[in-house]
């Protein structure tokens, strides 16, 4: 009889035992991602800010252009997030083979007690999170942004504010991986404020 030592050993080396690896999963998501970015996708700018005279991308075009990128496998999910007092827009990118992907957006109303101004934040939400998940453009000054804001002033990037706001590296660090994937944008603003803080 064949002693169960071997029996382990042999098994060990089963390749099919081997787990997937993070590196494996990133992967199935990056090449998906590369061939929809080869179609050169842009949400179509379908809307009109009278406030600011320009036209902008709706949550509807945005989510039609994205819906594009199933033909690579992958398609999202967006739901509502809280940490503490915090609301955000939890996106996340789903892949054929099961891998995922999550960005997190907040929320920002000044009067979160107004329903058409949560309302409209949360669109602003999804359109930024979706664009930014994706690699589109970003979104430009709109509507949804004007009534989030009550003294109409063009809306802020609430990642940027948290990294220009960030006290220390360990927080610079905590904004970085809560906030993937990061926009050049916000690469290059982050890595400033690593080195202000560093000095």
């Amino acid at each position: 009889m064949e002693q169960i030592g071997n029996i382990i050993q042999r098994k060990k080396i089963e390749p099919t035992d081997a787990p997937k690896t993070a590196q494996t999963a990133s992967r199935n998501i990056a090449t998906a991602l590369l061939e929809f970015h080869k179609t050169n996708p842009s949400a179509f700018e379908d809307k009109r800010n009278p406030h600011f005279k320009n036209q902008y991308a709706s949550l509807e075009s945005v989510i039609n252009t994205v819906r594009t990128a199933s033909q690579f496998g992958l398609t999202f999910t967006q739901e509502m997030d809280f940490e503490g007092d915090i609301t955000f827009v939890r996106t996340v990118m789903m892949h054929s083979s099961g891998d995922t992907r999550v960005s997190r957006t907040k929320i920002v109303s000044k009067d979160p007690n107004d329903p058409q101004k949560q309302g409209s934040a949360i669109s602003y939400a999804k359109r930024y999170g979706l664009q930014s998940i994706y690699g589109l453009s970003s979104p430009s000054d709109d509507d949804d942004g004007e009534i989030a804001n009550k003294d109409g002033k063009p809306p802020t990037d609430p990642i940027l504010e948290a990294i220009k706001n960030a006290q220390s590296i360990k927080e610079l660090n905590q904004i970085y991986k809560s906030n993937q994937p990061f926009t050049d944008k916000n690469l290059r603003t982050i890595k400033a404020k690593r080195g202000e803080l560093e000095q």
